[in-house]
């Protein structure tokens, strides 16, 4: 069975839980996080077995799908580089800081094929 390659960006307080049920689900590999604060980076990793990093960069290449749990004000920047990828991504709420935002990640998403769900992990 081949595993999805997922990493989740931004592990604070709502990331953290994203990193847990991701690691949890036998159909994925959690094969990063990552966080500008990379001891907070470094703690979710250690606790799931698996890389931490200080920045997205590095998992545009290395995954099939991602978690975007960033600031809001973030969203739309880092959503950006991995929709043009067509990487499939799970971005929490709210989508974006605005509906033009919002319009530009579908358009991006539709552009290039890419599945994008609005994260609603306590539901």
């Amino acid at each position: 069975m081949n595993r999805v390659r997922v990493a989740v960006i931004g592990v604070g307080h709502l990331g953290k839980e994203h990193a847990r049920i991701l690691a949890g689900l036998p159909e994925v590999e959690l094969v990063g996080v990552a966080d500008v604060n990379l001891e907070q980076a470094h703690a979710v990793a250690r606790q799931h077995k698996t890389q931490a990093f200080s920045d997205y960069w590095p998992l545009l290449n290395l995954v099939d799908a991602a978690s975007i749990v960033v600031p809001t004000s973030y969203h739309l920047a880092v959503a950006r580089e991995f929709l043009a990828r067509g990487i499939p991504l799970l971005i929490e709420k709210p989508l974006a800081r605005t509906v033009a935002e919002a319009q530009e990640l579908v358009d991006l998403a539709d552009q290039h094929g890419a599945i994008l769900q609005v994260g609603h992990i306590e539901r």
